[in-house]
């Protein structure tokens, strides 16, 4: 594949929600999609900056990750820029 034909990817990687997932056990991962509200595979894109998610699902995928990962890590367009 050429330098030209690689995709870019859409949003920062989320460093924090990769590792939880990479590091959680197979059979675990449905169970934290469905609470999160997704699956497993959307979660992964989400992580590795391939997709975006909802406010709803950021704030979700949140509290299911007990607060580390943080909503402007989700949705980097909610950091504040320095004026």
């Amino acid at each position: 594949m050429t330098e030209s034909n690689k995709k870019q990817r859409r949003r920062p990687i989320v460093v924090e929600l990769k590792q939880k997932l990479n590091e959680m056990p197979v059979e675990e991962r449905d169970d934290f999609a469905d609470k999160c509200g997704t699956s497993f595979d959307n979660l992964r894109q989400i992580a590795y900056g391939w997709g975006g998610c909802s406010i709803s699902l950021a704030q979700s995928i949140v509290t299911a990750c007990d607060g580390e990962v943080e909503l402007e890590d989700l949705i980097p367009e909610l950091k504040k820029h320095p004026a």
